[in-house]
């Protein structure tokens, strides 16, 4: 069976990142722990046109200056901007429980998904 494509957003403000907290779910092995908006790749989409619905959906945010970062085959990352500050446009969806905004040195400090503190390593300078 394929893996689904899927999209990241890492978007940043003032030199930090926005992470998500996953809603507690028993079917989801990543609930509870923080990662990126994004979401699956559906049918006629390409990934670009992915990450800015799952952004909407999720967070009700466009990013802005969307640009690839990478891909993995099945992973598409890309890097972009919020529109204002998070306390001003981030509004979650129900699908994440809480926003922060992280540093390189704030790592530690959350249960991240796989993969994902090395993501924001990269793109915080």
């Amino acid at each position: 069976m394929k893996k689904r494509q899927v999209s990241l957003a890492v978007l940043t403000y003032d030199n930090k990142v926005l992470i998500l907290k996953r809603v507690m779910n028993e079917n989801d092995r990543n609930g509870g722990r923080w990662g990126f908006p994004g979401g699956g790749v559906e049918e006629g989409e390409n990934p670009l046109e992915a990450v800015i619905r799952e952004c909407e959906e999720e967070i009700g945010v466009r990013p802005v200056g969307l640009r690839k970062i990478g891909t993995d085959g099945r992973i598409t990352w890309f890097k972009g901007k919020l529109p204002a500050s998070p306390e001003e446009c981030v509004r979650l969806n129900g699908e994440h429980d809480d926003w922060d905004m992280v540093g390189r040195d704030d790592l530690d400090d959350y249960d991240m998904i796989e993969g994902m503190k090395g993501l924001i390593s990269y793109v915080v300078s």
